[in-house]
């Protein structure tokens, strides 16, 4: 009897490892990746919904967009520790690539852009037809 309580006891223990491994693992993922964030806006400080933001890794083919909400704001978690390119493309405006980022273990770095206006420019065309007898 006492053998047979030992092994439903193990049985309920290893039942258990397995259910809270992907947990466990999860957690430890989370910790050991990084965030950036950040705020996009314009020359008069307006936030710019709907940008484009292109963080690359510099060390690996490692990408992700994401797009800035209502505020301007953006958000990328669980990203690998290392150096970083971040890109900023926004309709209007002129791209930008602010400076080089690295992010450690666990850290979550603040990277606000100021976008530039685009400029713009109107070509007139004039032709003429000779018409008269």
């Amino acid at each position: 009897m006492q053998k047979l309580s030992q092994i439903r006891s193990s049985l309920i223990l290893a039942a258990l490892s397995v259910c809270f491994l992907p947990v466990i693992s999860g957690a430890q993922s989370a910790a050991a990746a990084g965030t950036l964030n950040g705020t996009v806006t314009d020359p008069q400080a307006m936030a710019v919904p709907g940008a484009r933001v292109t963080i690359r890794s510099a060390d690996s083919t490692f990408a992700r967009t994401v797009v800035t909400d209502e505020a301007g704001a953006f958000i990328a978690p669980l990203l690998p520790p290392g150096a970083y390119t971040v890109e900023v493309q926004a309709p209007g405006f002129v791209l930008k690539r602010p400076a080089r980022v690295t992010l450690g273990v666990g850290a979550s770095v603040q990277v606000d852009v100021r976008l530039g206006l685009a400029a713009t420019s109107q070509q007139v065309r004039v032709s003429a037809r000779g018409g008269h007898r």
